[in-house]
């Protein structure tokens, strides 16, 4: 009898983040444009006006679109432990949503999500019911994952110690940008504030306290550093009062992120956990200077590159930001070759990775 056509479901129906949705899609239209032509790719996405318009476009691959209305805090442990889909005999499965689906056999899992992370091994991720829940549904359907992939050697150690039988299971893939048009441009001295970008979500994990601190410290030490941040208003009146070197621009298109990673001079990233988008590798690819919580995966993201503070301190981030700012004056130009050759140049190739451990998993 012969064997079925080989078909690969790329599962990802809860991408609904700005980073995580932009990384789905650039991964996903790679695979449909490197794929062999043999191979069906059937992809389940979230029912939104961006992956519907984003899918009219993408090659390669079917769709289906699942809805988010009652997307909540219980909607994981419904689809990886209650009800999770069920798949042919001889799918592949990657899973781009952190956590195994239960009952479906030599899965590939994309883990991201550094909240996954045991708390005994990362003092830092949350201890909340929903990441706590999570934690056990990773654990639990363990059984199920053939292989891991992380973005980067920090995540999968820290995923190696919180899981020991993830040994040997894990592999890591540097992904790049998930924003095109990002390049290194030629600092043009823009008066005498230093512009740094800050391109987050209002979420815990992300420090814009800090940030908010380190902007009063500025101003009470004539640091001249004005900060960009991606918050809508609501968002920073959370942190209120704003210091007035702090610029609210509100979410950001990619074509705007790129604009905005061209005015800048540098990438101030106060976040004390991994991020699925990874504007550190954004800010290596604009040339722009970083200055970073001094975490496991800036550091190995940015090696000794970045200027690096104590998380909570508003006073080491303020001294880095004027390290930063005396370097740029001084004539030294941030060089993130070599970290940057550590990185996938392209999304093809982070596709052809990802489908090698894919069809690795499942004995091909």
């Amino acid at each position: 009898m012969d064997r079925p056509k080989d078909r690969l479901v790329i599962h990802a129906s809860n991408a609904i983040g700005g980073g995580s949705g932009a990384v789905v899609r650039s991964l996903a239209a790679a695979i449909g444009a490197v794929k062999h032509p043999a191979l069906d790719v059937e992809t389940w996405i979230p029912d939104t006006p961006v992956f519907r318009q984003w899918a009219e476009s993408a090659l390669g691959l079917t769709f289906v679109y699942k809805a988010i209305e009652r997307r909540g805090k219980w909607a994981r442990l419904r689809e990886t432990v209650l009800r999770p889909p069920r798949f042919a005999e001889h799918d592949k499965v990657l899973v781009l949503g952190d956590l195994p689906l239960a009952g479906v056999g030599h899965q590939t899992v994309f883990i991201h999500l550094a909240h996954l992370v045991a708390p005994q091994v990362d003092g830092y991720v949350s201890r909340s019911l929903s990441y706590r829940i999570q934690r056990w549904v990773l654990a639990r359907n363990l059984k199920y994952t053939s292989k891991v992939i992380v973005q980067t050697s920090a995540m999968g150690d820290s995923l190696r110690r919180s899981y020991p039988r993830f040994e040997g299971a894990i592999n890591v893939i540097s992904s790049p940008s998930p924003i095109a048009g990002v390049r290194a441009v030629e600092s043009l001295g823009r008066g005498r504030l230093f512009r740094f970008l800050f391109p987050a979500g209002a979420l815990p994990h992300k420090n814009h306290a800090v940030l908010w601190a380190t902007a009063r410290c500025c101003l009470a030490d004539s640091v001249p550093a004005e900060f960009l941040v991606t918050l809508d208003e609501a968002e920073a009146a959370k942190f209120d009062p704003r210091p007035a070197n702090v610029v609210i621009c509100g979410k950001l298109t990619a074509e705007k992120m790129v604009e905005a990673y061209a005015a800048a001079d540098g990438l101030f990233f106060p976040s004390v956990l991994e991020s699925y988008g990874l504007p550190l590798v954004e800010a290596m690819g604009a040339g722009l200077a970083i200055v970073a919580a001094d975490r496991p995966y800036a550091r190995c993201l940015c090696g000794d590159r970045a200027h690096y503070f104590s998380p909570y301190d508003s006073g080491a981030a303020t001294k880095a930001i004027r390290d930063a700012i005396e370097a740029h004056h001084a004539g030294e130009k941030p060089q993130w070759g070599d970290r940057l050759g550590l990185i996938e140049p392209d999304w093809p190739s982070a596709a052809r990775k990802f489908l090698a451990v894919v069809f690795e998993a499942n004995g091909r």
